[in-house]
């Protein structure tokens, strides 16, 4: 993952007050532009599930599940404009 997907999972999975306002950016527009299959395996990711449970979950591989989660990153992070973390 690169560093601006990683700082993505990070704000979706940190539900801290101080992200709510990127965070909600990012699931809103996730939302808006993910295909249902891509949306539903988003939402089971960034809750902490993992490709197993979707998978089974979906009655589909786990090779399906990581190429709609991929595929989904993707084009949020097309359309998200948020920084690379900064490094002291």
């Amino acid at each position: 993952m690169t560093g601006r997907a990683k700082r993505i999972y990070f704000l979706l999975k940190n539900k801290s007050k101080e992200n709510e306002t990127e965070r909600a950016m990012i699931l809103k527009t996730a939302e808006e532009i993910l295909t249902l299959k891509q949306w539903l395996v988003f939402r089971m990711k960034i809750n902490g599930e993992r490709n197993k449970e979707i998978a089974k979950k979906c009655g589909v591989s786990e090779a399906t599940i990581s190429e709609h989660w991929v595929t989904g990153l993707e084009k949020v992070l097309s359309l998200i404009h948020i920084s690379e973390p900064t490094r002291p």
